[in-house]
């Protein structure tokens, strides 16, 4: 570990921030393709997703400890069964989990000039996802996170978030006016920014001027601009909610957490094994509704997902999705409940806010109209896809 991962595994800050923020997705560790591969659109009540998303954010190099044991104290030594390195982080995860739907999906983040970064792209062009906006920098290592994850259940970790670092608005704006980004984004229509509250230089302004610039370097109207909460009880720098207070007009969908979003709207934390009743959700949705968000996403671990729209029908109607689509949730109920889905082995929840903002987006960008309950089923889809560890085992074979 260098000596800047130890200085971010002894604060308390950022350590706690880290064992909730880095994510995975199951990529298999094949040669990469000589070129990107392009999955086939997923077809389901005939429509499919219409168009690509980028992914700005947060990634890293996880190194999972699988069946970990916890040590009895800090100076003990534990034994682990195996270790898996992955793609991980927020773009590596949703893009991923939107490959997997039948999306293509570019990355854009910060990488150092490693055998990290390689890695990385590797990893990245054996699953699908576009890399070639990827800044590679020789001012910072790639970021590398260490995962234990406990036999008897839970995770902890270490992380260096490095070249994230350097990711700011200007970094991630050039990368999308460089002349060979045209075939990247070519038919993108969703811009999704994972974990700003881990990203100093990604913040507040920062944040607004990527969401308010974009679109135009994505040709312009009709994109969706999402963004995915990470690390938010404990942002250093400047409150919870004014990282995100700038850019909250701009945001058509928020995801959070059930904590997360405790944290923005000021109020003491929920407990998600209990019963949290709808009235208590909307008031978390309803202070960020009011200053601008279109769509609030709330997860709540095992019981499934909340999701709350804006009674603005104007601002509902700007929310970049096929004509039609979201105007027509004005009609219907504006805030819809989901439990989540059985699962067929054992849970593994590491990516799965990231892989239901997959969900999210590739219901917005569907062919055809679907209802807000459709929505937050493919999301919860989406996330059971990456929790349950039967599916993922067997997604590994095929």
């Amino acid at each position: 570990m260098s000596g800047r991962a130890a200085a971010a595994a002894t604060t308390t800050n950022r350590r706690h921030a880290a064992t909730r923020c880095i994510g995975l997705m199951s990529l298999q560790h094949a040669a990469a393709p000589a070129a990107v591969a392009t999955p086939a659109a997923t077809t389901t009540g005939g429509g499919r997703v219409d168009g690509s998303v980028l992914c700005v954010g947060l990634c890293c190099l996880d190194m999972q400890l699988l069946g970990a044991e916890s040590p009895t104290t800090r100076e003990a030594i534990a034994g682990f069964e195996r270790c898996d390195v992955r793609a991980g982080g927020s773009i590596s995860n949703t893009a991923a989990a939107l490959a997997t739907l039948g999306a293509r999906a570019a990355v854009l983040g910060v990488v150092g000039d490693d055998g990290h970064g390689a890695e990385l792209r590797r990893q990245w062009a054996a699953a699908g996802v576009d890399a070639s906006l990827v800044v590679t920098t020789t001012e910072r290592s790639t970021s590398l996170a260490v995962l234990p994850v406990f036999a008897g259940g839970g995770r902890g970790c270490w992380v260096d978030l490095s070249a994230n670092e350097l990711l700011d608005d200007g970094a991630a704006l050039a990368a999308m006016r460089a002349p060979a980004a045209a075939a990247a984004l070519g038919g993108c229509r969703a811009i999704h920014v994972g974990y700003p509250h881990l990203l100093a230089r990604l913040q507040g302004d920062a944040l607004r001027n990527l969401l308010e610039t974009a679109p135009a370097l994505l040709g312009g109207g009709g994109v969706v601009r999402s963004v995915d909460l990470n690390g938010v009880a404990d942002s250093a720098d400047r409150s919870a909610l004014d990282v995100l207070a700038p850019a909250l007009p701009l945001i058509d969908l928020l995801h959070a957490n059930l904590e997360e979003a405790c944290v923005l709207a000021g109020v003491p934390p929920l407990d998600e094994d209990a019963a949290v009743d709808d009235d208590a959700l909307r008031a978390l949705a309803a202070p960020l509704l009011a200053r601008g968000v279109a769509v609030v996403a709330i997860t709540l671990a095992a019981a499934g997902a909340y999701i709350a729209v804006t009674d603005d029908d104007a601002r509902l109607a700007g929310v970049g999705a096929p004509p039609g689509e979201l105007p027509s949730w004005a009609a219907g109920p504006r805030a819809h409940r989901a439990a989540a889905l059985p699962l067929d082995g054992r849970a593994n929840a590491n990516g799965a806010g990231d892989a239901f903002c997959a969900g999210l987006l590739a219901g917005l960008l569907w062919s055809e109209p679907l209802t807000l309950a459709d929505v937050v089923h493919r999301g919860l889809e989406s996330a059971r896809e990456r929790v349950d560890s039967a599916r993922a085992e067997r997604a590994a074979v095929a």
